[in-house]
């Protein structure tokens, strides 16, 4: 007899075990709002199960009969186990978007007449005296057991019209989950009423049938989790392989961008203007698409144009503002207007602005105009950070500053030019802003003061623009030491 108890109890205390576990890693893992109604009923029925193999043990030692306390118990876990059902029924109906406040309502009158059934049976179970059950304990343990069958069969027959109507609403995992669920139960609820029935007949057989009946239920809920796991990750299979369709489209149109943009950038144009003056450029966008522009132009024997800017964003987005600019700064060329850079900025302001107004979004633009027969340098920096300069004359780095405004904000704003007389040996650094906000693995900027400092160590041995560039980028990847960078790049080096 005893070891029916230690058999029976055993489940219950691993059913509890397990979905105590389960409660502290929701707890943990969102708190409060995770944690469901079904969920700790499981976890009272696991209790009250473990409580009823202890009962068993401690047996006549308690100070009401051994079987009135089976029985208190067995209702208490009957409850959790409707009071289960319920939640499922009520969830069901709102995973079907019906309306469910008058179930709800019928659900709470039903719940609140069971559980003062259910309690109030428990109570006279344990507290009543022993001398009425001498007289009326046989008459009470057949209505018991007759609500025990009423109660089964009612929960049996509304859940399976409940998954009738419903049915496509439920995944198979969920269908099959609450079927094991109500089998289980019902099962063990059967078991339970062929244990009340030998209860007074055979010991021996009413404990086996008791300690069955508990297996039972405790298998049913263990499998109400198992399924509920399996259903999950199911779900994530399924939500993993949608994203992967979702990423793979978004990268086929990201590579379609991509080659869109390789097609626009001006390298027939780069190697005419390098058989002319040397010049080499290093372009790295962040992502397979950037913000930075760049580009150069022929504008007559004499007069060499080099545009290097970054649209604000990253990603597609630049790229969409980079491809409009050079539009623009195309039809300007056509038009003929960069001969002068200050009228070129005004124009080319008031288009991007018609634009870009009320979209929060900018370009920062350096330009130089390079005039080979008066050796001067026509430059305009429109909200670009400072661009370096060597002159081999002096021996030192100069700084082209910004004076003025960023493009595509205000309409109405004058660009002022700047004009530096150039000497053979000297050279021009243009970069955009994602070189000096470029981070090492302490998080530290390279900064202008930093990349000076670089430019100088490498100009002085530099007798090529591509010397200048290679020594730069060598420096730069010395001090990033390996960080992935969050910036598009770009750096632009004109040898005179």
């Amino acid at each position: 007899m005893t070891l029916w108890y230690v058999f029976g109890g055993s489940f219950g205390l691993f059913l509890m075990i397990q979905y105590v576990a389960f409660l502290l890693f929701l707890l943990r893992k969102g708190g409060a709002k995770e944690v469901k109604a079904d969920l700790l009923y499981i976890i009272i029925a696991g209790a009250l199960i473990s409580f009823l193999g202890i009962a068993g043990l401690l047996g006549e030692k308690t100070v009401v009969s051994l079987w009135r306390i089976e029985r208190a118990l067995l209702v208490g876990v009957l409850g959790c186990f409707v009071l289960l059902l319920r939640y499922i029924f009520v969830w069901v109906k709102d995973l079907g978007f019906v309306e469910t406040d008058g179930y709800r309502e019928y659900t709470r009158w039903y719940l609140f007449f069971y559980l003062v059934i259910a309690g109030s049976v428990m109570v006279f179970l344990l507290l009543s005296p022993h001398q009425w059950w001498e007289s009326y304990g046989t008459l009470f343990l057949g209505v018991l057991l007759g609500y025990f069958l009423l109660t089964g069969v009612l929960e049996a027959m509304e859940f399976f019209s409940l998954m009738r109507r419903e049915r496509g609403k439920i995944s198979s995992i969920n269908g099959l989950r609450y079927r094991t669920l109500l089998l289980g139960g019902e099962m063990a609820i059967v078991l339970w009423v062929v244990s009340f029935a030998y209860g007074r007949v055979a010991d021996s057989w009413s404990g086996m049938f008791l300690a069955l009946g508990c297996v039972f239920m405790s298998l049913a809920m263990s499998f109400y989790l198992i399924f509920e796991y399996i259903e999950i990750f199911m779900r994530e299979a399924e939500s993993r392989r949608r994203l992967a369709d979702v990423n793979k489209k978004v990268m086929d149109e990201i590579r379609m961008a991509q080659s869109l943009q390789i097609s626009l950038l001006p390298l027939d144009r780069q190697r005419a203007v390098q058989k002319i003056i040397d010049m080499e450029i290093s372009y790295m966008p962040m992502q397979s698409v950037g913000g930075d522009y760049y580009d150069v132009f022929v504008l007559s024997d004499d007069l060499l144009l080099f545009l290097l800017g970054d649209a604000s964003g990253h990603g597609v987005y630049a790229a969409m503002i980079w491809a409009m600019l050079k539009v623009e700064v195309e039809e300007l060329i056509e038009e003929q207007k960069f001969s002068n850079l200050a009228e070129a900025f005004s124009t080319l302001n008031r288009r991007i602005t018609r634009i870009l107004e009320n979209t929060y979004s900018y370009i920062t633009l350096f330009s130089v105009l390079v005039d080979k027969r008066s050796k001067n340098i026509h430059f305009l920096s429109a909200g670009h950070t400072d661009q370096l300069y060597y002159c081999k004359k002096e021996d030192q780095v100069r700084f082209l500053k910004n004076k003025n405004p960023i493009v595509g904000t205000f309409k109405h704003v004058r660009f002022q030019e700047d004009v530096l007389k150039y000497h053979d040996g000297d050279i021009l650094l243009m970069f955009s802003d994602g070189v000096i906000e470029g981070t090492n693995v302490q998080e530290e900027q390279v900064g202008l003061p930093r990349l000076t400092t670089m430019f100088e160590s490498v100009v002085r041995g530099a007798t090529t623009a591509s010397d200048v560039i290679g020594g730069m980028l060598m420096h730069l990847e010395d001090f990033y030491e390996g960080t992935i960078q969050d910036d598009d790049r770009t750096l632009m080096a004109i040898r005179f």
